[in-house]
C-alpha cells in the first residue's frame, strides 16, 4: 500500500492552527503537496515572513507526525517555506529535535502549556454557540444539568458544531460517558445556571476575538501570495 494525494491532503486537514483553531487546509497554509511512491513532501507557508516561531514549529512538527502516520509513508517531509526561521524549524523537525533543542535562546520550556492554552480557549469558542442553542431550546437551568448520553446531538443542536465541541472536549481530556454534563467551564467544573447569561457573553467576546484574529491572518496571507485577494474581500467577519 503507498499514500495517496488523498490520504496525505486529509491528514493535514486534522492539523489545526492551534492559535486560530482551523485546519492548515482550511486556511490555506499547505502550499504545495505532493506524493510518490511511500514519500510524502508538503511546503508549509503562513500569513507573514515573521510568524511566531513557536507556532510555526507546532504547526510544521504536526504536519511532519500526521503524514508521516499515513499507511504506506516511507518518507516524509514537511518544508516550512517564506519564514524567517524556516530552514531552521524545517531542519529541526525533520532531525526530530524539540523546540527548546532548535531555540535555546528563545524557549521557555516547552511547548506543551502552550498549546494547552490555546486549547481550552478553542474549547470556549468551540461551546459558545452550541451553549447558545441549548439556553433558546431548553432554558438555563435544563442547559447545565443536561448530560451527554450517547453523544448525538440533541434535536435543538446543529450537528457540526456539536461535533467540533465534543473535539474540544476529547482534546481536554474530558470525560464522554453518558452521566457526564454537557456543558463544564473549560476546566470541567459545573456552570451554574444564575451566572449562565454572563458567561456566554464572555465565551461570545472569545469567538469574535478569535475570527477576527482568522479574518486578519487569512487576509494577510491573501495579500502576500495573491491567492484569492477578491474572494477574501467579499468575506465578513462573524459576529
Amino acid at each position: 500500500m503507498t499514500p495517496t494525494l488523498d490520504a496525505a491532503r486529509d491528514a493535514l486537514d486534522r492539523v489545526i492552527d492551534p492559535e486560530l483553531d482551523r485546519s492548515l487546509v482550511a486556511l490555506d497554509f499547505v502550499q504545495s503537496l505532493e506524493v510518490a511512491g511511500g514519500e510524502v513532501r508538503a511546503a508549509i507557508r503562513l500569513p507573514t515572513y515573521w510568524c511566531s516561531p513557536n507556532f510555526a514549529y507546532l504547526m510544521v512538527g504536526d504536519a511532519h507526525e500526521a503524514l508521516r502516520g499515513l499507511p504506506g509513508a516511507t518518507g516524509v517531509s514537511v518544508q516550512l517555506v517564506d519564514h524567517c526561521e524556516g530552514e531552521r524549524i524545517t531542519e529541526a523537525v525533520a532531525s526530530g529535535l524539540s523546540f527548546q533543542e532548535a531555540f535555546p535562546t528563545q524557549a521557555d520550556g516547552e511547548l506543551g502549556e502552550l498549546r494547552r492554552r490555546f486549547r481550552l480557549k478553542a474549547f470556549v469558542v468551540r461551546q459558545e454557540p452550541v451553549l447558545r442553542a441549548a439556553r433558546q431550546a431548553i432554558g438555563d437551568e435544563a442547559a447545565v444539568a443536561l448530560r451527554l448520553g450517547n453523544g448525538s446531538p440533541p434535536a435543538w443542536a446543529d450537528p457540526a458544531e456539536w461535533a467540533e465541541y465534543l473535539a474540544r472536549r476529547r482534546d481536554l481530556a474530558m470525560g464522554d460517558e453518558p452521566g457526564a454534563l454537557a456543558f463544564t467551564d473549560s476546566q470541567g467544573d459545573p456552570l451554574a445556571a444564575d451566572g449562565l447569561a454572563d458567561y456566554v457573553r464572555l465565551a461570545r467576546l472569545v469567538r469574535i476575538s478569535l475570527e477576527s484574529n482568522t479574518e486578519f491572518c487569512t487576509g494577510l496571507l491573501a495579500a502576500r501570495y495573491g491567492d484569492d485577494l477578491e474572494e477574501w474581500r467579499t468575506k465578513e467577519v462573524a459576529a
